[in-house]
């Protein structure tokens, strides 16, 4: 496996002195030409689909750590900067991560997958294209905290680890 980070601070973006408008800007313009445009591949040769209307979902949010319920209101500057880290971690390669599927029990919804890097608490949502009939649309990424991991993955099948 080429380009494999053992430390994935590597893939951090930098955002300097940048004010939340800059960040913004900044964020929206790297994740199109990031993910956008280019079909991605899965850590198992799966197709990767990432729309622009994903972009408030993933990025904004309180940058509180513990802020329960985030503002969705405001760009989250840590989640901006991690943003390289999703391809790679849908790639399989971030050392020390893993992928697994998870089903609610109390839902019809098909099982989603979950990337996830557990050093730094940080997850990749992906989930089914059901209607087109093939591959992955990117959903989510952020740090949730460590007990909605263990909820996350309490009854998850382990897929593959990094």
């Amino acid at each position: 496996m080429s380009n494999r980070f053992s430390n994935p601070s590597d893939l951090l973006l930098s955002l300097g002195c940048m004010t939340s408008g800059q960040i913004e800007a900044f964020g929206r313009e790297t994740y199109e030409e990031l993910y956008v445009e280019p079909v991605h591949e899965t850590h198992d040769g799966e197709r990767g689909y990432f729309y622009s209307n994903r972009f408030e979902h993933a990025f904004y949010g309180s940058e509180s750590p513990t802020s329960i319920a985030p503002n969705k209101d405001q760009i989250n500057r840590l989640r901006i900067e991690r943003m390289k880290w999703i391809g790679a971690l849908i790639q399989g390669r971030i050392a020390g991560s893993s992928c697994l599927l998870v089903k609610d029990p109390n839902s019809k919804r098909p099982a989603r997958r979950l990337y996830l890097y557990r050093a730094e608490h940080y997850i990749v949502w992906l989930e089914p294209r059901i209607k087109e009939g093939d591959g992955w649309w990117f959903s989510s990424a952020y740090t949730p905290f460590g007990y909605q991991i263990k909820k996350y993955t309490k009854d998850a099948e382990l897929i593959a680890r990094f």
